[in-house]
């Protein structure tokens, strides 16, 4: 079992998680669809490296990768969604996203790796 807290993909996207709650929280209250669900995909990311890490499996563990890839992709869309509708300020949108392209980035290559080692 690898330690999960030590891929660069994982601490990428804890960040992310805990700057989407930070960012959101004035938000929150009113509990928007666009923001339980930026939540959401920044919970899915950090939830499925850690699945991740803990599967022997080589095809598990790529799973568990791929699932995080495309919780990634669905935090950019519901990142310019909030703030599209006004739940997210310009600026912090940008942040955002720009935490995200680092960590799809960095999982990217997580993954590659992954399949470069069963070659």
């Amino acid at each position: 079992m690898r330690n999960y807290r030590e891929s660069t993909a994982y601490q990428l996207a804890r960040s992310l998680l805990v700057h989407a709650y930070d960012v959101t929280r004035p938000a929150a209250s009113s509990a928007a669809d666009p923001v339980r669900e930026l939540r959401r995909a920044a919970i899915a990311v950090a939830a499925n490296l850690v699945q991740g890490s803990a599967s022997r499996a080589r095809e598990e563990r790529l799973g568990h990768l791929n699932a995080a890839l495309e919780a990634l992709r669905a935090f950019a869309v519901q990142a310019n969604l909030c703030q599209l509708r006004g739940h997210l300020p310009t600026a912090a949108a940008g942040t955002l996203l720009t935490e995200q392209a680092a960590a799809t980035a960095a999982l990217q290559a997580e993954i590659h790796a992954a399949r470069a080692l069963a070659s």
